[in-house]
């Protein structure tokens, strides 16, 4: 009794030669592309919101450094949040931090608790030394000593004693005392807008 084998069938359809068409192939690379960038775009989005914001002053108590505001092209800034959880804030560093009213502001740093602070004429000591700017950062220029008495000293207690880089109008430690530690948001980086403005704000 013969036994019929079947033979195998073969599909000559186009997709099974060719696999899926040049169109289905561009479709998938234009979807795994697409998919690529939303993922960066959204560790990007990640990274912003967790380490970084950008700020505008309400005044310009710290001209010329940075402008307020109250002028007509105000400085959009840069402010990192990391560095502060690594370390303290240091001399000369410009601190973000809120005002009771919510409000965004910026100051320099300028004494540390356990220091003496002391205006004298045209200059701030800090335990008997008058303070020199980096070179980098010649625009400070102490020019009011606020409700401090000149040539009394003050020795700073808690947080840190800032003073706004346009001494004649900011409402900073000399009137307020100094900032809490706590209050700290983080360090101004940069100037990012207007283009014209743009630079790092030292000290690096």
């Amino acid at each position: 009794m013969s036994q019929t084998v079947a033979k195998p069938t073969t599909d000559t359809s186009a997709d099974a030669r060719t696999g899926p068409s040049p169109w289905r192939r561009l479709a998938r690379r234009i979807w795994r592309g697409l998919i690529n960038v939303f993922a960066v775009i959204g560790v990007l989005l990640t990274l912003y919101v967790t380490c970084f914001s950008v700020e505008v002053l309400e005044t310009s108590s710290m001209a010329p450094t940075l402008r307020g505001r109250d002028e007509s092209d105000p400085d959009w800034v840069l402010v990192e949040r990391i560095t502060y959880r690594l370390r303290k804030p240091r001399r000369w560093e410009i601190v973000a931090h809120r005002s009771p009213h919510g409000t965004p502001v910026m100051k320099r740093v300028i004494a540390f608790p356990g220091e003496t602070v002391r205006f004298v004429p045209g200059a701030v000591e800090v335990d008997g030394v008058a303070l020199v700017p980096p070179d980098n950062f010649p625009e400070f220029t102490p020019r009011s000593a606020g409700p401090m008495v000149l040539g009394r000293k003050v020795k700073v207690g808690f947080g840190y004693f800032v003073l706004g880089d346009y001494s004649v109008d900011s409402l900073d430690s000399r009137y307020l005392g100094p900032i809490e530690e706590e209050s700290v948001t983080g360090r101004t980086v940069a100037i990012i807008w207007p283009p014209s403005r743009w630079r790092w704000l030292p000290p690096d």
